[in-house]
């Protein structure tokens, strides 16, 4: 079972999303509910947002109701087209699942 962490309070129900451009700058972040997280509207979900972030990569982190880590993860997309391009997903066992498109 994971540790708790000391700021599981704060990260109850959370998700923390931090976007990068291709020089590894951030470009993007947002701390939301895992409720508007996954019912909401992100720029990832278009390509024409990609594209005017210069988004590379969105890395985030899904803390569940007790604050601990429950998934980790990581899309790249191709800032100049928008197109996803490959990411991975570790769960909070550890288990680590990628795809590519």
């Amino acid at each position: 079972m994971p540790k708790k962490s000391p700021f599981s309070t704060k990260l109850k129900d959370k998700v923390l999303l931090v976007g990068y451009n291709a020089n590894g700058q951030s470009v993007y972040t947002d701390f939301l509910s895992v409720h508007k997280y996954y019912d909401g509207e992100h720029p990832w979900d278009d390509d024409t947002a990609i594209k005017a972030l210069a988004l590379k990569t969105v890395h985030g982190f899904i803390f569940n109701d007790s604050g601990v880590l429950e998934q980790e993860f990581e899309s790249n997309f191709n800032p100049e087209t928008g197109v996803f391009e490959s990411g991975w997903q570790r769960d909070e066992d550890g288990v680590i699942s990628g795809n590519e498109h």
